[in-house]
């Protein structure tokens, strides 16, 4: 028997990775004991958008799965969370196609469209990078929201400096989407 643990995004769902082990861990085991104090994501396939950073462990949540097949594409993939008679189960559920989600510059942070009109309030997280010529690399901003009822639309805001920031939107229910926001 083995057993596949995903490392998700707390406040979206968002299956970020996996680890499949022969047995499932005898007891809770805090995220931090698999990914130290963050996992490091880095997106690949576009040279025009190069994208790294940490999602500290905080931000993060792990679930454990008998029998499920690895995930071959884990950004497609989320985890949703059930409860029956006051148990906690999870399971893995495919992402809709997330390349009309999309991330513009704001006034004081970033403006995150969605392209069909949810029916109840939609967690986001966004991820921003501030693309410096040379090191140290900053600490990523992590804005985090909702896109209310009955609206395509969420501005999450923070004070950010001007120049070229890497953006990835994570939307519940949603495919990731990354682009490059220019604040000025």
């Amino acid at each position: 028997m083995t057993t596949l643990t995903m490392i998700y995004l707390r406040d979206t769902g968002h299956a970020l990775a996996g680890v499949t082990r022969a047995t499932a861990p005898a007891a809770a085991e805090p995220v931090a004991a698999l990914v130290g104090p963050g996992l490091p994501l880095r997106r690949v396939g576009d040279k025009q958008h190069p994208m790294a950073f940490s999602v500290p462990a905080d931000r993060l949540a792990a679930a454990h799965f008998d029998h499920e097949p690895f995930p071959d594409d884990p950004a497609k993939r989320g985890v949703r969370e059930r409860k029956q008679d006051e148990k906690v189960t999870h399971e893995l559920v495919t992402l809709a196609d997330g390349s009309g989600v999309t991330v513009t510059p704001a006034a004081t942070g970033v403006t995150v469209d969605v392209p069909a009109v949810p029916t109840e309030a939609l967690p986001v997280l966004v991820l921003l990078q501030k693309q410096v010529a040379s090191p140290p690399v900053p600490a990523p901003v992590i804005l985090s929201g909702s896109i209310p009822a009955f609206t395509t639309q969420g501005v999450l805001a923070a004070t950010l400096d001007k120049g070229v920031w890497n953006a990835f939107a994570f939307v519940r229910g949603y495919t990731p989407n990354g682009t490059q926001a220019t604040l000025s």
